[in-house]
């Protein structure tokens, strides 16, 4: 069960290791954190908790007696107090834990239902039921059952949680929200509430009050290092920090993760051969039908294994079809989702990988604390996020000058930059339909698209897009991946204080990657969301012939898009602000003709692009860790350098590893 470094475990993580039946693992972090939370109340109850299922009632009883005096209101520790004071309370509150523990959920089931018979006024009884409930996927009836609870001890954070976990997850989105916004009325700093909310609001669209809810209520930079974590995330997406600003934040993200490390680091015993094969790992949550598996799969199946070996560390709990076709491509596959930020890092040292990379940035999922720790001697950022990750122990970011022109962003950067002449790949995981014409010239009119995340639509997006509108007056925008109705009352609601009538505007739900591939024979070209743009779409969208007008931004994590049309000779598609978005979309709208001439040829100029070979970015991989390591074995630090083409050489084969 994966826990960060004991002395800064938040209380869900205890909960999380109660729940494993990792009793001992939650006591000994309990106690490391409480040196610094010393007046949680939570904390504590925690504490006691694990101490009671390991059978150590005295100090089970003074951790709950502590807590009750930091807590006198609370009736969740009030009543772990009153079942630790009854040896039969203990003994069925043990068999029960024991039970969903073994994975028993009848028996566990049995006995929360006999509980609640026994004490039909005890809250925990109820909570109890909807925890076995939920686990039997019983859902309907784990709601009702937890309603119970929270109206028996309307003050419990704990029984809260559990209703907004369960409603969340049933997609009960009305009611979902309103229950974590309940669990930060009683505990204002509770950070999955905190967490989730701002899930919520970006999945509406809104990264800025997603941003919000990740701040400490007291502190922009929430102490909290995932809360942080998930501020940056959410900060690079909708773009209400200056680069600037986003900078130091993730370099004070970087001074938190780094102070948390044990004093003693990792010493490294590798030999310091310049020449030799070379152990490289790559740390993931992605690696299952995701972009990021959609990208690395090519590279990892074209590097050459007589120079580098392949060591995958995949922290996902998704595993699907994909995952199974990864597997084979690496020498050694560790599943790591259940180890902890330490014993990562030591796995990883153990492991003797000479260079490390981190495929995820600050994503869901992300194992930056480890990197924090200096496992390997080299460490690099790559796919996963278009910023830094304000990691000093982070040597490199590998990228190209598509995505990262020189001069432009390296002082956005702890990392130095590592250019290949080009960084990513991309692999259509369907066979692509073939490109149909330009529908306008049937219609009569232009249709516009976006098949972005609607997370990414904010109301300056509208704003530019309803210019755009304006200046083609007879226009349609068909905006794809619009997952509920809400999200579309919110679009319709933010065109009509554009002037953007509703019957200009279509919404497509979220559909099958085939069925996704055709809705580009409806749209004449794609309007890209900002700051933050497309990346998969924008692949896509020249896949089918349909060109994308893009805004390119201050900072890298907003030029996904320029990148990609400077690859294939389309940079007058990029805007230099939005006056010029809504010039470039008009014209281009104006003239049929031209379009259907690109329309007719892009995917052929997209094929020939660098993203479609992978061998030449494996084969610039390999030159820049070998780079890497020669620096580091001549006790050199890391500098920004750059692959040349003339550098990288044809296709390799890859022998099976």
């Amino acid at each position: 069960m994966a826990v960060r470094h004991k002395s800064i475990a938040s209380n869900i993580e205890l909960i999380r290791l109660l729940n494993f039946g990792e009793h001992a693992l939650a006591v000994d972090c309990a106690q490391a954190a409480l040196r610094n939370r010393p007046s949680d109340s939570k904390l504590w109850q925690l504490l006691g908790l694990g101490h009671m299922q390991l059978g150590q009632h005295r100090d089970a009883l003074a951790a709950l007696r502590r807590a009750a005096e930091l807590a006198p209101g609370d009736a969740e520790i009030r009543d772990n107090l009153r079942i630790l004071g009854t040896a039969a309370g203990t003994m069925a509150w043990q068999a029960f834990a024991a039970a969903m523990e073994a994975g028993d959920l009848p028996q566990a089931l049995s006995l929360a239902r006999r509980a609640v018979r026994d004490e039909p006024q005890e809250a925990a009884r109820h909570n109890n039921l909807a925890v076995a409930l939920a686990a039997s996927q019983r859902m309907s009836e784990a709601i009702d059952a937890s309603r119970r609870a929270v109206t028996l001890a309307p003050q419990s954070v704990e029984f809260q949680l559990n209703l907004a976990r369960f409603l969340t997850v049933t997609g009960q989105e009305a009611d979902g929200p309103a229950s974590y916004r309940r669990v930060l009325e009683l505990d204002p700093e509770n950070v999955e509430a905190r967490r989730l909310l701002a899930w919520h609001a970006a999945h509406r669209g809104d990264p800025a009050e997603a941003a919000a809810y990740c701040s400490a209520s007291r502190d922009e930079f929430p102490r909290d290092l995932s809360l942080f974590s998930n501020r940056l995330y959410y900060g690079t997406l909708d773009g209400s920090l200056a680069p600037e600003q986003s900078f130091a934040a993730h370099v004070e993200y970087g001074r938190r993760a780094e102070a948390a490390v044990p004093a003693a680091g990792f010493a490294f015993a590798q030999p310091c051969d310049p020449a030799r094969r070379l152990r490289v790992g790559f740390v993931s949550g992605d690696l299952y039908d995701h972009p990021v598996a959609g990208f690395i799969e090519p590279v990892w199946a074209a590097l050459d294994r007589t120079q580098i070996e392949v060591w995958v560390y995949a922290g996902g709990a998704k595993r699907d079809a994909v995952t199974e076709r990864l597997r084979p491509l690496a020498q050694v596959w560790r599943d790591v989702r259940d180890l902890g930020d330490e014993a990562l890092a030591a796995r990883i040292h153990a492991d003797a990988i000479d260079v490390l990379f981190d495929l995820s940035g600050h994503t869901a999922g992300h194992r930056l604390p480890s990197f924090a720790m200096k496992p390997a001697p080299l460490q690099v950022t790559w796919i996963g996020y278009p910023n830094t990750t304000g990691l000093r122990a982070m040597d490199y970011a590998l990228c190209d000058r598509f995505n990262a022109p020189p001069g432009l962003y390296e002082h956005f950067y702890v990392e130095k930059f590592a250019r290949i002449p080009c960084s990513g790949t991309f692999t259509p995981l369907v066979r692509l339909p073939e490109v149909g014409p330009l529908p306008a010239l049937a219609a009569g009119r232009v249709c516009f698209g976006s098949f972005n995340a609607v997370r990414k639509i904010g109301p300056e997006v509208v704003a530019g897009w309803a210019r755009v509108l304006h200046a083609v007056p007879d226009a349609r925008l068909l905006i794809g991946y619009v997952a509920a109705q809400a999200q579309a009352q919110r679009l319709e609601a933010e065109f009509a204080r554009q002037g953007i009538a509703a019957a200009r505007l279509q919404f497509r739900p979220p559909v099958a990657l085939a069925d996704y591939l055709a809705l580009y024979g409806e749209v004449d070209l794609v309007l890209d969301s900002w700051p933050y743009g497309g990346g998969t779409t924008t692949n896509y969208a020249l896949a089918m012939g349909v060109p994308v007008v893009t805004l390119r931004g201050a900072g890298r994590a907003h030029c996904q898009s320029a990148g990609v049309l400077g690859r294939i000779g389309l940079e007058d598609w990029v805007a230099r602000d939005v006056d010029e978005f809504v010039a470039i979309a008009a014209a281009r709208a104006g003239d049929l003709p031209a379009l259907a001439a690109l329309r007719a040829g892009l995917r052929d100029r997209w094929q020939a692009t660098p993203l479609r070979r992978p061998a030449t970015v494996a084969r610039g991989l390999e030159r820049a860790v070998r780079r890497m390591w020669q620096r580091w074995c001549a006790g050199l630090p890391a500098e920004h350098f750059e692959i040349g083409h003339d550098e990288v050489p044809g296709p390799v084969p890859a022998p099976a590893p």
